[in-house]
């Protein structure tokens, strides 16, 4: 049976081990505030905080380049790392089928 990690919100099926904790800050839109994720490196950790901030802004300034190109991360230790960042939108599409021929848009009448 699953269940959900209290500390971290992963998913538990067992044996569950939470991913080490980073800090992150994205200087254009924070100014000096730090955010937590948790990630298993500082690589993973600006991924992570990039994609939190802008699912979490619902703005989305860093898919749409809005000059947002720098998260600063820190590990437990104190260790920093910069990246530059970058993200692409992933397109979705759906099918219906189409049972009726009256539904169907490129269907040619037929006169009879």
């Amino acid at each position: 049976m699953s269940s959900r990690c209290e500390t971290c919100g992963g998913w538990s099926f067992g044996g569950h081990k939470c991913d080490p904790l980073f800090t992150y800050n994205i200087p254009e839109m924070m100014d000096d505030e730090w955010r937590e994720t948790r990630a298993l490196s500082h690589v993973d950790a600006a991924e992570n905080a990039c994609e939190e901030n802008d699912r979490g802004s619902g703005e989305y300034s860093i898919m749409r380049y809005e000059g947002i190109n720098v998260v600063r991360v820190r590990d437990a230790e104190g260790v920093e790392k910069r990246f530059s960042i970058v993200a692409e939108p992933v397109p979705t599409y759906y099918a219906t089928e189409i049972i009726d021929s009256a539904d169907d848009p490129t269907a040619e009448e037929v006169e009879g």
